[in-house]
């Protein structure tokens, strides 16, 4: 604001009434303070050319006086992601709805797939079974050591990873389920009743 003050007031001073040791000075501050003479600055620059950088002058930022991209961190900023999978997972009875949750993932590198009426885990070949229908959603523990399954039997089931019995089983009395989702708190373990979100459609 100063600059366009000083810009639109120095036309009532003539140029002739300044002695050439002012206009020194004057272009030595307008350098200093804003890095540009202030006679020669333009705003807009419709040329592909960036300005030309005074001699001795330092912008930490080099805004104005390049058009390339600062140089950074040579990492990239996107994560790796590979044009192969590492292991197919050969679900050919997954039930594909899209308002269901049938796989899940644990902080453990503990997956849980729901097949039909099964519940997988990734790192361990023997199912968790017990439901007498279809699996509508599952969901991990914080900690990894329990999965979550409700399913169309109006039934859900909290399964310790790698046991194949069910460590907990609660059943509902009303209404067959058709579309379910589940979300297990993180003090799960500590809470003697069966304490976790599930919503019956």
């Amino acid at each position: 604001m100063e600059g366009a003050s000083f810009l639109l007031s120095k036309e009532d001073h003539s140029e002739n009434s300044r002695t050439p040791t002012q206009r020194e000075r004057q272009k030595a501050w307008a350098l200093n303070l804003n890095g540009f003479d202030v006679e020669e600055a333009r705003s807009l620059r419709l040329s592909g050319k960036p300005q030309k950088v005074p001699e001795g002058y330092e912008n930490r930022l080099n805004v104005l006086y390049s058009q390339k991209a600062m140089p950074g961190s040579s990492k990239s900023t996107c994560p790796y992601i590979p044009s192969l999978p590492d292991r197919i997972l050969d679900a050919p009875e997954i039930c594909n709805d899209y308002y269901l949750n049938l796989v899940d993932w644990s902080s453990g590198n503990v997956l849980a797939v729901a097949l039909d009426h099964s519940v997988y885990l990734w790192r361990h070949p023997t199912a968790a079974a017990g439901h007498t229908a279809r699996v509508l959603s599952l969901a991990m523990s914080p900690d990894g050591a329990t999965v979550a399954s409700a399913a169309a039997d109006e039934t859900l089931r909290m399964w310790r990873c790698f046991e194949l019995d069910p460590a907990r089983r609660r059943e509902r009395e009303k209404a067959r389920a058709t579309k379910s989702s589940l979300s297990i708190k993180a003090s799960i373990e500590d809470q003697p009743s069966l304490q976790f979100l599930c919503l019956l459609f």
